[in-house]
């Protein structure tokens, strides 16, 4: 039986089966301490976990090539605002930092365009949170409404933000595998590629967002111990020890990092020497 249903997991990744099959292997253990006779797998024979994927962090030049690239995807005749609304998905994602399934989860309700504001409604551990964007992405998404009026799409309070022009059991929102497919074609397109020639992830725009706000908080003078709580808070993390993991320390944070680092230090330091003679002749 537990043969059986660890071939069902061959469509996962060796880490996410591994992890799985340990469950299971956990509690069969816990089951023998009270049935000697009871199955326990050999954790042995799981397949191995793979070492975590370097985030590969997108330049703001490449995101303008990316949102270039939407305009590849062609409309459909149910929804002829396709390209529209993969651009307003990465612009989200890449200027506020969400994850693929709060984004996939916003309902046109959950838009405040006046407040300049998204409503983060029960997200991972069953959070929510406010999350403020620019006048920049405001002014994005209020012509995207204006699109979808104009083309005559729902535009019901309770339709998601990202529509794939019909219903079913998303209840007509984007899935998860579309907004992944059309990503991919997007990067290919725009030529936006990894060393090894793969398209990057799309959880990395949440990635290159948390580093470019750590550096845009160097680069204003602030404290970066007084920047990352507030980061933590915009990510929706429990503490800033989990945002530590978005924060690959990349070239211009290392130098940022130092010059602060210098302005702080060269005053108390390092002393002036006093290079003057004295009377007795001796420098």
């Amino acid at each position: 039986m537990f043969d059986r249903w660890a071939l069902e997991l061959a469509t996962l990744s060796p880490t996410s089966r591994r992890l799985r099959m340990l469950c299971v292997a956990k509690f069969c253990r816990y089951l023998a301490r009270m049935r000697p006779t009871t199955f326990v797998p050999n954790p042995r024979t799981f397949p191995k976990q793979l070492p975590h994927r370097a985030p590969y962090l997108l330049s703001e030049h490449e995101v303008v090539r990316l949102l270039a690239g939407t305009r590849t995807i062609n409309p459909s005749r149910k929804n002829p605002l396709r390209h529209a609304t993969m651009r307003v998905a990465l612009l989200l994602l890449y200027c506020c930092g969400l994850r693929r399934g709060e984004l996939l989860k916003l309902r046109l309700a959950d838009i405040d365009t006046d407040q300049q504001l998204l409503r983060i409604q029960q997200t991972k551990f069953y959070k929510s949170r406010l999350v403020p964007f620019s006048s920049s992405v405001g002014e994005e998404l209020r012509k995207y409404l204006q699109q979808r009026h104009r083309q005559g799409m729902p535009m019901d309070p309770s339709m998601p933000l990202l529509w794939n022009g019909r219903s079913g059991r998303t209840g007509g929102a984007l899935s998860p595998t579309a907004i992944s497919a059309n990503w991919f074609r997007i990067c290919r397109c725009a030529g936006v590629l990894d060393h090894r020639g793969r398209a990057p992830r799309i959880h990395d725009l949440r990635h290159s967002f948390a580093v470019t706000a750590l550096r845009r908080g160097y680069d204003a003078g602030q404290h970066p111990q007084a920047t990352l709580p507030r980061l933590a808070r915009y990510l929706g993390h429990a503490s800033p020890a989990f945002t530590h993991y978005y924060l690959k320390f990349t070239e211009p944070l290392y130098q940022a990092a130092s010059a602060r680092f210098h302005r702080h230090c060269v005053g108390s330091l390092i002393t002036p020497v006093n290079l003057k003679p004295s009377k007795g002749g001796v420098a």
